[in-house]
């Protein structure tokens, strides 16, 4: 979604006059675009609602931002010391870390150098305060992150088995179904005056259908990641309102039916045509740490790039995503975005943490084949 699309002609003449004086009163930007003072109050407050502008002083709204909405939480991770066996207990080695999707997400921007913000809650507990500082010095902006009093914050628990897949996941998310539109609505200037939103799947139904319905009259453009084959379900008859889905084969098999009439018009396939439109609706999905097949109306395309020892998947997808989102707000075009973030994925499931502790744009740069 461009700036042209959500924009007519007289607020795009207005928003020029205030981007080169600022300081420019009602009264003038009346006489010098022809408009009654009124009207040109009436077109202010729909850029600001659009998210062009902040606030009464006519500050623009700071370029190259990615939001994200979602899940933040408290992964642990125990690798079984040889084959599981059912209904005994099994042998393993454990470990803690940070998780949650849309806070893997974020973390991974913060590291790219990408100005990012997180949207959501986390419990009055010491995982919360600890997992919101975290991020903070990161550089994360966290002031959307809302605690709920008298809940626990999320948790994730991965079985991992001998050769680092997962064996079995368990998720305690309660929480996050206390995330409503209204939540959302409280943190609406920051939402809407970003290039991108990312948005994951751990968030309540109702919260993406309203955030989808946002997305066609606002500067803002819409990632969602799927999360889980069991919450893809919540995008069905959501997709016309996405401009990019991150997903995988199990989830997206959730999804076949509408992800084939969103793919019908799909006239190319191979390694050697790329979708022509930079800014075109696509589909991403996420084979393994260092494979993806990329869908638009206009062409399928596979990317494959060479993985070293895989140490952990758990956060190869979210890096995906970051990778991306982080090269398509450069200016990157979709294929080189999913080149680069691929090359993050392999990166990062060489290592047990959710986010590579190494993670620089120039460090996933020098290691990518050219």
């Amino acid at each position: 979604m461009t700036s042209d699309k959500v924009l007519n002609d007289q607020e795009k003449l207005i928003l020029d006059c205030i981007e080169r004086n600022p300081f420019i009163s009602q009264q003038d930007l009346a006489e010098h675009c022809g408009l009654a003072r009124p009207t040109v109050a009436t077109y202010i407050a729909q850029l600001t609602r659009k998210g062009f502008l902040l606030g009464r002083a006519y500050v623009f709204a700071r370029s190259e931002r990615i939001v994200c909405i979602g899940g933040a939480a408290i992964d642990r991770k125990y690798r079984l010391a040889g084959p599981m066996i059912g209904g005994t207990s099994n042998p393993a080695s454990g470990s803690s870390t940070f998780g949650g999707v849309a806070r893997n997400v974020s973390e991974n921007l913060a590291r790219l150098g990408t100005n990012t913000n997180l949207v959501s809650v986390v419990g009055d507990d010491e995982d919360g305060q600890t997992l919101v500082e975290y991020l903070r010095n990161a550089g994360v902006d966290v002031s959307g992150v809302q605690t709920q009093h008298g809940a626990a914050t999320a948790e994730y628990v991965a079985v991992l088995q001998e050769d680092n897949d997962l064996a079995v996941g368990i998720v305690n998310a309660e929480i996050f179904e206390t995330v409503s539109v209204d939540t959302l609505r409280a943190c609406w200037p920051t939402i809407v005056s970003a290039n991108w939103v990312f948005a994951d799947c751990n968030l309540p139904t109702e919260v993406l259908a309203w955030l989808s319905g946002q997305r066609a009259d606002n500067r803002f453009r819409l990632a969602i990641g799927t999360v889980s084959a069991h919450k893809a379900q919540k995008l069905r008859g959501l997709l016309d309102g996405i401009d990019l889905l991150f997903t995988t084969d199990r989830d997206a098999d959730v999804l076949k039916s509408e992800l084939k009439l969103m793919s019908r018009g799909n006239r190319k396939q191979g390694r050697d045509q790329e979708p022509d439109e930079r800014n075109s609706r696509a589909v991403v999905c996420f084979h393994g740490p260092g494979s993806l097949t990329v869908t638009t109306s206009e062409s399928t395309h596979r990317l494959a790039v060479p993985v070293g020892g895989v140490a952990d998947v758990t956060g190869a997808a979210d890096a995906l995503a970051a990778g991306t989102l982080s090269s398509l707000l450069s200016g990157d075009s979709l294929m080189e975005a999913c080149r680069f973030g691929i090359g993050m994925a392999a990166l990062t499931a060489t290592t047990h943490s959710n986010v590579h502790p190494l993670l620089t744009r120039s460090y996933v740069e020098d290691l990518m084949p050219h």
